[in-house]
């Protein structure tokens, strides 16, 4: 019976198809006794007539509507009506999992947090004695608020001894194949979807939940590599591959930890007895085995899972230990955990967090015995240290706002950045010393201190310079062309630096002496090299943290590299390549700054009137997100970077989808905006000189290059509405941050518009094209300013506090909206316009205030709707920026021996 919208089973109006598939037609519809909107899920008549069948699916009903969990999709009831059986299932909006696959690998930490939620799924119906048997991509469902809900657990039990089609048959996805159930062998009936069946599923053997965990391991390996974890042209190739071919472990992306390796091979094994034992051991894991811990104090264990051995005292942590155990557990009961180094927590101020998505970058620093760790707070405000045998941490006097501190090789000095200088404090107390001036790049640098006395640091978008640590005029050490040579990092005990050379599309580790001589290539596709004195070289690669065997003599990779199971990779629309936040002293002592688990959370997308009241739309893939609304407030165009891919998308606010447009490899971030008819997009793409500016129609063809222009960095920020101008933010190492523009009827030359010796940046075009709003560091702090646009001359402040960020105009001109962001929340305030020969201003007021994502320079993440009465904002979901902690891991180094061992 084909139902149609519109038709009424029992008190269940249907309102429109979404989905058929083998076990059955499922439509959405609407509960008329409880106001709500349901699924679904009509039997087939072949299914709904015969009364054994029936009364199976009346008793599995029955069990999982016992199921109450939040990523299990609930089971209302089990209803007849006009000759018609049906299940009413809870209605879950989404896309399906298997979309997501479909563009391709997810990255690790995107997987690690989708199967940690299908674990504790699968854990809930396990405990209620319910088995899935049918866990596919298509049963997950990634919803608009970024949760995982699994569809259909135990309807394949309940549809099972149906005969079916001959194995062979070709299906057009034979990864998403329907399910199956059809008469194998006397022994039993094989019941599932080819691609995802455990060995004794195939066979049509008894199963227990340890089909399950099978099922789950290829999903979590399809979800890291984009791929089937076997492939076949029909289903007796899938199934000939499910029970006698292993895995092609090496499809695995670098970037996957180890342990993450470890657990596919105990989920993914043929025999069920050799398999893991229980899902929860499996969501455990992932919750306590990448190197995530809770916030605490040094008195208070972290966290691990139910493997921990025995407590330990005092600040000692089990986490390490709990790793080596987990370790042994995954390679074998027979295998000996080497001594597991010793975790502790080192709790921090409350006023000073450490920063763990902190601009500018990379902000930790450990001596090179190991007893001193330095970090720059939250805050930018005074650099902090922490002596390990001490109990506090102390500020270290007059180094506001220093950055990107690095030790002296005796310990005994604390280099660092700030104010346009290299400067170093003595750690015993004194005051600070300026090592080198005129540095416009200050806060971005890294520096290195070599066993001679000598500093190398980079100049952030050029070469490598060198200085003595008693100061002077930096030396010239390196000049590329058409390349940055970032990140110097001293081989202890030599004269060599190494670092990494970045372009607009590679990555490379490079060597270079201090005396003299050319760069030498050590390892492509890989940034931010450290030395370790075990002979390994610590480095980043695709998003991950890796380390492999390396001989300080030859300058060469000696040994296969493996990966660190720490996410510690910070992602920042104003950063680059993805910055490692940790540091390794020369005993073996290990820092880091501690992620969220399962990596940085999806932003959420949410309109919110003038009063704050905020109206959830959906989420997109980015931890921090930048985009333009189009003119009929109907799309976004969405840019963010994830490891070091930055990623461009359209978002329809209608259906609530993302779909990719392309991406950039390291390219810093430079968020389109759209044409006012919405039909073309504008958008930079830049190297290490020179940028680009491009257009982009979006029914088709290719970028079209409008203009080049010198300088590190450009943004487009803002369009008249005829169209005719568009304003830049570009920055050059001599001026700073500058505004220009283009006309577009002319040709599309690029012109300055302001570049003078403060920073200007974030222009926004009034609607009719006679004002430009602006932030300005002109007389002091950074302040949002207008100006007569083209022609410039008078300008008047909007306000008089930090609303540094960026500005909208409402759509008559009459209002100038701004986003001030402060320690704890981003606020929204508004200034009356009053337009004219002589344009007035009126006291900016606060609309609302809330934990929103700002603006970078790189872009906005605040949008006005067309009709001005509310605003698009990316809601932070929790304050993912700072620790008020930093783990230490001592005797790190054997790890590392043994993670390259494999």
């Amino acid at each position: 019976m084909s139902l149609q919208p519109g038709q009424t089973l029992l008190h269940y109006r249907i309102v429109d198809k979404i989905g058929e598939g083998g076990m059955g037609q499922v439509f959405r519809a609407h509960d008329e006794h409880l106001d709500r909107q349901v699924a679904l899920k009509i039997l087939p008549g072949e299914v709904a007539s015969d009364p054994d069948r029936v009364a199976r699916f009346q008793r599995e009903a029955k069990l999982l509507a016992s199921l109450n969990h939040p990523h299990v999709a609930a089971v209302h009831g089990f209803e007849q009506a006009e000759g018609i059986r049906f299940l009413v299932l809870e209605l879950v909006e989404g896309a399906d999992l298997s979309a997501r696959i479909a563009q391709g690998p997810l990255p690790v930490e995107e997987a690690v947090g989708i199967a940690r939620q299908i674990a504790a799924a699968l854990e809930e119906a396990h405990d209620k004695g319910v088995i899935h048997r049918d866990l596919k991509p298509g049963n997950v469902k990634l919803t608009p608020e970024g949760k995982v809900k699994v569809l259909d657990f135990g309807l394949a039990k309940a549809w099972s001894e149906e005969p079916g089609g001959p194995v062979g048959e070709k299906t057009q996805d034979l990864s998403h194949s329907p399910t199956m159930t059809f008469h194998a062998t006397q022994a039993g009936v094989i019941l599932g979807t080819a691609a995802y069946m455990a060995p004794e599923q195939a066979r049509g053997r008894p199963v227990d939940k340890r089909a399950d965990i099978w099922a789950f391991g290829v999903v979590l390996f399809e979800m890291l590599t984009g791929r089937p974890l076997f492939r076949g042209e029909t289903v007796s190739d899938i199934l000939a591959g499910v029970l006698k071919t292993e895995p092609d472990w090496s499809a695995l992306p670098a970037g996957v930890p180890g342990t993450v390796h470890a657990l596919l091979r105990r989920c993914l094994a043929k025999q069920p007895q050799d398999r893991l034992r229980d899902i929860g051991d499996a969501r455990l894991f992932l919750e306590d085995g990448l190197g995530a811990d809770p916030a605490g104090d040094a008195a208070t264990p972290v966290a691990t899972s139910r493997w921990r051995p025995l407590p330990l005292l005092g600040a000692a942590v089990a986490g390490a230990a709990a790793a080596s155990l987990l370790f042994a557990m995954f390679r074998g009961v027979d295998a000996v955990p080497p001594r597991p180094p010793t975790r502790l927590t080192i709790p921090l101020p409350a006023d000073a967090p450490f920063g763990v998505q902190s601009y500018p970058g990379h902000s930790l620093a450990i001596s090179r015995d190991g007893r001193v760790i330095a970090y720059r707070p939250w805050d930018g405000n005074l650099l902090r240290i922490r002596d390990l045998g001490d109990l506090a941490v102390r500020s270290l006097p007059e180094t506001y706002p220093g950055a990107q501190p690095f030790f002296s090789p005796d310990g005994a000095w604390l280099a660092y950045f700030a104010d346009a200088s290299l400067k170093k404090v003595p750690l015993a107390g004194g005051r600070p010393v300026t090592l080198a001036t005129d540095l416009p790049n200050a806060v971005w640098q890294r520096g290195t201190w070599s066993d001679d006395g000598r500093i190398v640091f980079d100049t952030w978008n050029g070469g490598l310079r060198v200085v003595n640590a008693d100061g002077g005029i930096p030396a010239v050490l390196s000049d590329p062309e058409g390349e940055w040579h970032l990140g110097p990092s001293m081989i202890p005990g030599t004269k060599t630096v190494l670092f990494f050379a970045q372009t607009r599309d590679s990555l490379s580790i490079k060597s270079l002496p201090l005396d003299g001589g050319e760069p030498r290539t050590v390892l492509e596709d890989a940034s931010h090299p450290l030395y370790l004195s075990s002979g390994h070289l610590l480095f980043v690669r695709q998003g991950g943290v890796m380390v492999a065997p390396f001989s300080a003599s030859t300058l060469e990779i000696t040994g296969p590299a493996a990966p660190v199971p720490f996410d510690v990779l910070m992602d920042h629309p104003n950063v680059g390549a993805p910055v490692p936040q940790l540091a390794v002293s020369t005993t073996g002592t290990l820092v880091y700054g501690p992620g969220p688990v399962g990596g940085l959370p999806d932003a959420t997308l949410v309109w919110v009137d003038r009063q704050g009241r905020e109206e959830v739309i959906g989420t997109v893939p980015f931890p921090w997100p930048t985009f333009d609304l189009s003119s009929d407030g109907r799309r976004l165009v969405v840019t963010g970077r994830q490891r070091g891919t930055v990623r461009y998308g359209l978002y329809d606010l209608e259906r609530r989808t993302l779909t990719p447009l392309f991406d950039q490899n390291l390219d810093f971030p430079s968020n389109p905006v759209f044409s006012p008819d919405g039909r073309r997009l504008y958008y930079a793409r830049f190297g290490t000189h020179e940028a680009e500016i491009l257009s982009l129609e979006l029914d088709g063809g290719e970028p079209e290059t409008l203009a080049r222009l010198t300088g590190t960095w450009v943004a487009t920020r803002s369009i008249s509405s005829d169209g005719r101008y568009l304003a830049l933010s570009l920055y050059h190492p001599e001026t700073g941050s500058d505004i220009w523009y283009l006309d577009l009827h002319e040709g599309g030359e690029a012109r300055p518009f302001l570049a003078t010796e403060a920073n200007e940046f974030s222009p926004s075009l009034s609607p009719d094209g006679q004002w430009l709003a602006y932030v300005s560091t002109e007389g002091g702090p950074a302040g949002t300013y207008l100006r007569r646009f083209p022609g410039g001359g008078a300008k008047m402040r909007v306000e008089t506090g930090q609303c540094s960020s960026t500005s909208l105009w409402a759509p008559d001109g009459r209002e100038i909206l701004l986003e001030c962001d402060s320690d704890e929340n981003v606020k929204v305030m508004a200034a009356s316009v009053e337009p004219g020969p002589t344009l007035r201003l009126g006291e900016p007021e606060l609309l609302f205030e809330g934990s929103y994502f700002s603006s970078s320079d790189a872009g906005a993440s605040f949008s006005l709707s067309p009709d001005g009465s509310k605003l698009l904002l990316a809601r932070r979901e929790s304050d993912i920026r700072r620790a008020s902690y930093l783990v230490v891991v001592q005797d790190w180094l054997t790890d590392v021996e043994r993670l390259t061992a494999r």
